[in-house]
């Protein structure tokens, strides 16, 4: 089963997840904010036991990760897809 981290836990975050969950391919191994207590409740409300990424440099170098869902707000999303891509990390 392939590994996925969500990256920004916006208005769109929890219609991710829901796919994750019935795709039956994929499992969410952690999620990343800005608030890590908001990444917690997040994981909590939606039913999910992953991890919580410290940083945007954590979860690019965790080698168990098969690819990152990007669920920022457009304008944000460029230096974080440039780091991911350094990482070697698809998108």
């Amino acid at each position: 089963m392939k590994q996925v981290a969500l990256l920004g836990l916006g208005m769109v975050a929890a219609t991710h997840v829901q796919a994750i969950q019935s795709s039956g391919a994929v499992t969410l191994r952690g999620v990343l904010s800005r608030d890590a207590g908001r990444a917690r409740a997040f994981l909590e409300a939606q039913g999910v036991a992953a991890r919580v990424y410290g940083d945007l440099a954590e979860l690019a170098g965790d080698p168990a990760l098969d690819f990152v869902i990007v669920a920022t707000p457009p304008d944000a999303r460029i230096e974080i897809v440039q780091a991911l891509v350094a990482a070697g990390k698809p998108i």
